[in-house]
Parts: C-alpha cells; sequence; structure tokens
C-alpha cells in the first residue's frame, strides 16, 4: 500500500502569539518579523513611552521556502493523519506578567534573563474515532529564530492532564505552571537543529501514545513546550506557519498513524474500510482561487501529485448510542417506543458501513438497553474542611495547597462571601512563590484563615470576570493601536446578542487584569497609560475612564536609576460585594502588600501586616460559577 499522507484532514488553523510588552533587552534580529515593546530587564510596568521599538522586517523569500516535512507511513488497514492548531488555543506563556498569549505568530520556549517561557498548544481529537490504535505519534515545530540559544538545549513537550482542556480558554501563566503531567516527551535531535527553518520533532514513546489514545474519547489534547529553565539563559522560538507571510507547510503540526477500532479484514483485506476525506472549500473569490491554483502547481512540482484515492475510501458519519436507561421501566419503554415506530414508519434502514458508532464506556454496544441494577451503599468519605482559621498572622507547619486544577463548576461556600482571598509567601518553605499558600481575611484584617485548597481561589477569579447576572463577560483582546501595532485592550462580550465590543481606545497604555463591578456596569482594570501600572475604572461602553491610584512620581523620580530601584506597581484589582470599594496589591511599600480603597480611589489602608508577599487578591462575593463560555 502506497505511503499517504492525509493532508485533507488536517484542521487548518492559525497560531498567532501574542508579543508581551517588555519581552526583550534588545532588539530581535531581521529573522522575526514581530513587532516588539522592549523595556529594562526587571521592571515591573509595561511602559512602551520610555523603550525602543523593534523594527519589522518581512522574511526573504528563501527563508519562507516550503519545509520538508517528516513523511510517515500509513499501518495496515489504518491511516495517517494530520492536525494543526487554532489560533485561539495556541501560543505561548511567561511569567514575567503572568498571562498566556494567544493569536500571535510565534512560539517561545525556554528562559531569558530570569524569565520563564511556556509554549502553550491544544488540539482537537475530533476527526479521530474514539477507540482508535495510535501507533505512531509526533508534534513537529518548524525553527524560526535561535539568537538567544543557549549552551542548555533541553526541550520537553508536556502532556497535560486533561482537567486543563476545559480551563484553555482562561488559561494564565499560573495555571499553565502548575498543570499535572502526565507524561514528558524530549526534543529528538541535536542542538545544531534548533536553527530557522529546522524541523524539531517530539516522537511519541509507548507511554505517550497510550495516554495520547486515551485522550480521543474527549476530543482533546493539550501540551506545554518546555525549555531550559532559570538561570540558564536559553530561549528558541518556533513558527506557527499561519502569518500572512508564511504557508502551511510551516504550521506547527501533529501528525498521528491510526488503526479505527473496526478493521477491514472481513470486507476487503489489506486496505483500509474508510478514511477522513475533508472537501476543498469554495473559494471566495477570484484572488483566493488564482492563489489556490499557484500553491496547487507548486505543491505538484515539490512534493509530487497526490495518490488518488481508494473507491472503498469514504467520508466517515458519526453516530453516538442512546445511553443506558436508568432502570427497568425505562427500558421497557424505550422497547415500545422501537415498536411503535417500526409499525408507524417501517423498518429502520440499515447502517452503512462507513458509520461509526461512539461508545460511550457506561452503556455496551452489545447490550445498549440492559436494565442497570442499583449499586450498593458506598462508604461515605470525611470531608475535608474548606479553610482553617489562625491564631497569628502565619499558617504553621509550612503545607501548600493541591496543584490540582478548578473542577467545573465549584460553588463557593456562602460563609466565604465577604471575604478576601489572596496568595502569600509569609509561610515560607520550599517553594513560597512557586505554590503559594492562599490565604483569606475580612476586609477590617480580623478572622485570617488559610484554604485547604485552591479551588474555591480559582473560581472567584473565574466569577470575577462576569457582571453580577453573568451575561457580560470582559477579556483581554490584542487591538490594532494608531501606530499599526496590536496591543492588549479590554473587550466585553454580550452573551444575549451573541456580539463583543472594545472598552479601552488608549493611545500609549495597554490595560489588563479586569473585573466587573457586581452592581454597576463598570470595570476596574489595571493600566500603564500614565506610564506607571495603575487602577483604572471605566464604564462597558468606554466613558469615563478614569485613574484611581496614583503612583509616587517624587520617589520613581528621585530613585530611577540606581541599581536598588524597584518602580512602584499596582495590580489584580476586586470589586467588593456592594460595589463601593476596591482592593488590589501594590509594592509601594517594598513588598507586594494588600490595599483596599473607595471606588473613587478615597480612604486608602493596608490590610498587609506582614514584611513578607501578599498578592492577587479577589474580593469573594458569589457563591455560583462562572458560566462555561
Amino acid at each position: 500500500m502506497s505511503k499517504i499522507l492525509l493532508t485533507g484532514a488536517l484542521i487548518t488553523t492559525v497560531v498567532v502569539i501574542v508579543l508581551a510588552s517588555r519581552l526583550w533587552a534588545a532588539p530581535l534580529p531581521q529573522s522575526s518579523w514581530a513587532h516588539v515593546t522592549l523595556a529594562p530587564l526587571g521592571s515591573a510596568a509595561f511602559s512602551p513611552q520610555a523603550s525602543a521599538t523593534a523594527t519589522a522586517t518581512p522574511l526573504s523569500v528563501q527563508a519562507l521556502a516550503p519545509i520538508k516535512r517528516i513523511t510517515v507511513t500509513p499501518p495496515l488497514n489504518g491511516m495517517v493523519i494530520t492536525l494543526t492548531t487554532t489560533a485561539d488555543v495556541s501560543g505561548w506563556a511567561t511569567d514575567l506578567d503572568g498571562r498566556v498569549h494567544f493569536n500571535v505568530p510565534n512560539i517561545h520556549g525556554g528562559s531569558y534573563q530570569g524569565q520563564t517561557y511556556y509554549g502553550a498548544l491544544q488540539f482537537d481529537l475530533s476527526v479521530v474515532p474514539p477507540g482508535s490504535t495510535i501507533s505512531y505519534a509526533a508534534l513537529e515545530l518548524v525553527g524560526l529564530d535561535n539568537s538567544r540559544l543557549g549552551q542548555a538545549n533541553t526541550w520537553q513537550l508536556q502532556l497535560l492532564d486533561p482537567a486543563i482542556d476545559d480551563e484553555w480558554s482562561e488559561l494564565t501563566f499560573d495555571l499553565l505552571h502548575k498543570a499535572d503531567t502526565e507524561v514528558s516527551i524530549l526534543y529528538n535531535g541535536e542542538a545544531s537543529t534548533l536553527a530557522p527553518n529546522g524541523i524539531t520533532l517530539f516522537p511519541f514513546n509507548v507511554k505517550a501514545l497510550t495516554i495520547l489514545q486515551q485522550h480521543l474519547g474527549a476530543g482533546k489534547v493539550s501540551f506545554r513546550l518546555d525549555g531550559p529553565a532559570p538561570p540558564k539563559n536559553s530561549l528558541f522560538t518556533w513558527e506557527s506557519g499561519h502569518s500572512h507571510q508564511a504557508d502551511a507547510s510551516r504550521s506547527i503540526i501533529l501528525s498521528m498513524a491510526v488503526i479505527p477500532p473496526t478493521t477491514s479484514a472481513d470486507i476487503l483485506p489489506s486496505t483500509p474500510i474508510f478514511a477522513i476525506v475533508t472537501s476543498t472549500p469554495t473559494p471566495k473569490n477570484v484572488i483566493t482561487l488564482a492563489a489556490m491554483a499557484a500553491e496547487a502547481t507548486r505543491s505538484a512540482k515539490t512534493i509530487g501529485t497526490s495518490t488518488p484515492v481508494p473507491e472503498n475510501w469514504v467520508t466517515p458519519v458519526i453516530v453516538t448510542i442512546q445511553p443506558t436507561p436508568v432502570n427497568t421501566a425505562t427500558a421497557i419503554f424505550r422497547e415500545k417506543e422501537v415498536t411503535a415506530q417500526a409499525f408507524l414508519y417501517g423498518s429502520a434502514t440499515a447502517t452503512p458501513f462507513n458509520v461509526w458508532t461512539a461508545t460511550p464506556t457506561s452503556a455496551p454496544v452489545s447490550q445498549p438497553y440492559l436494565p442497570v441494577s442499583t449499586p450498593s451503599p458506598s462508604p461515605t468519605a470525611t470531608a475535608t474542611p474548606i479553610f482553617v482559621r489562625l491564631q497569628g498572622e502565619v499558617a504553621t507547619p509550612w503545607t501548600p495547597p493541591s496543584p490540582t486544577l478548578t473542577p467545573t463548576p465549584v460553588f463557593i461556600p456562602p460563609e466565604l462571601v465577604g471575604q478576601i482571598a489572596f496568595l502569600s509567601n509569609r509561610s515560607g518553605g520550599p517553594e513560597p512563590l512557586s505554590r503559594p499558600l492562599i490565604y483569606v481575611i475580612d476586609p477590617d484584617g480580623s478572622n485570617l484563615a488559610v484554604l485547604t485548597g485552591r479551588a474555591i481561589y480559582d473560581a472567584a477569579i473565574a466569577r470575577d470576570r462576569f457582571s453580577a447576572d453573568q451575561r457580560f463577560r470582559v477579556f483581554v483582546k490584542d487591538a490594532l493601536r494608531f501606530d499599526h501595532q496590536q496591543v492588549p485592550a479590554l473587550y466585553f462580550y454580550d452573551y444575549l446578542y451573541n456580539a463583543e465590543e472594545q472598552i479601552t481606545h488608549f493611545g500609549l497604555g495597554l490595560a489588563w487584569d479586569p473585573v466587573w463591578s457586581p452592581t454597576h456596569d463598570q470595570i476596574a482594570f489595571v493600566s500603564n497609560d500614565s506610564s506607571d501600572d495603575e487602577i483604572w475604572v471605566i464604564n462597558r461602553d468606554g466613558s469615563q475612564p478614569r485613574q484611581v491610584t496614583e503612583s509616587n512620581e517624587a520617589y520613581n523620580a528621585r530613585e530611577i536609576g540606581k541599581d536598588t530601584f524597584i518602580p512602584e506597581v499596582n495590580g489584580h484589582p476586586s470589586w467588593s460585594p456592594d460595589g463601593s470599594r476596591i482592593v488590589f496589591w501594590s509594592n509601594r511599600t517594598g513588598n507586594r502588600q494588600l490595599w483596599i480603597m473607595n471606588a473613587d480611589g478615597s480612604n486608602l489602608y493596608s490590610l498587609s501586616t506582614t514584611n513578607h508577599d501578599d498578592w492577587d487578591p479577589v474580593w469573594i462575593k458569589y457563591t455560583d460559577s462562572a458560566r462555561n463560555h
């Protein structure tokens, strides 16, 4: 059987990487075409006004020559499926700003000047029949920029626990960093191949293939791309293949040799029973048609013409069997219902050979209507306390919360409403910053407690982005600025009309960390439009933007330039339940501390009393979980 690479099964998408402000301390080389805002190392504020800008330089025609990808031989009675990622679920993250940047053109992995960079990739597996056997799989990336590549060249692809799959659209650096890893896949190649136009290959071993198969039923798989960690200085950049200057041959692809759950040995020996065939969409206009014709000609000259599709290859249809009845009465009713349908409409048409049946694990195909017996009572586990009250200011001994991601949905206990949850390193321990404890405290500084897990905290953070009735959600998305750069701005989504609208329109400033007021159509957020990271409040329609915190400009002017200088930063606001006050963190005293003020910035006071760091507060005000959007 000839080698067939099913490019028709490729899910064509765009992986774009949003650039973090303050990314590099030197201009990017000409091999990278993205605009990057530069800022001094260690600055906690996004300050494009005081930084240099790397000029965008298009890649040469030679650099954009098609890449010769790895050829995979289809297994006996099987096929090869090649997947790419989509723009909204692929990107990179850094602890420099704590965010994950989707919808941008490059993937970064490794470390640079003390900062960690992760690649974040998610693939849609819904085109692969559940129950298939995967005999080969590998992730391929095309190199773009090795100008920051150091001596340490160890890269790993982490296949993540499926608990993170549904959290992907709200991903943060912290969630990505703490995500549970099911298996690690090592980079297979020499350091010399980490170069522009080089192929970086992550081949799956037997354990990785087994785990990947388990993800077929969920329809998704998520990866984190790890590189050398600080203090090593080694960072590499790959292409997405979906910029306006590149073609699909430069995409990030996941190739799999798949044997479907039903073999063709009983029907057509030694030939596959089916393959996934995707029709080419009708071109939107003449220009698109001409481009497709030119691409087809180029592909025929460089790769060769496609192998004709065998007659027995058809487009599959996926059907789902009905769930197992919960009791005997339901089973009898369904049996009578089927009998009635046959009497009225005739017997059902036989299922075509190309139809796959998606079988849930709880309902065998051979016995779809078998009544389920009543399960025996199971022992009840002792409930884990939600929080532990403290006598002093520190939880001892140090017991970090579980890194398990927030389950969906999470309902917040009513007794926590009105309290402020926050991260802190005050308890010390081996990992006080990467796995800090989560404390809760009353707004007057009383009733300090430590949470026994982080699920409630993460749920409160997610809920803060929605209006009280959850009709609106505020989020950050790149917007085109007057200087033709794409920069982070605030948007809201209206679930009633299924529409989104831009909120902020700053000249040079960026906007991030938005939270919705529980009582008004207002959003609190962080912006550097005044050259410092300050808390702002704005109406949903974009009117009346107002800065409500004020950095110590006299101190900044006096201390800037000194080795000991740390710029003042204010961040992560959260509204009180009545919408009258805002809690946030600030380093104005030297450490990150919690501060509370009125919504107009008046009556400011500190909530922290230790010399340690307290940060990222959320004022708990809802008991319901955020809607799944």
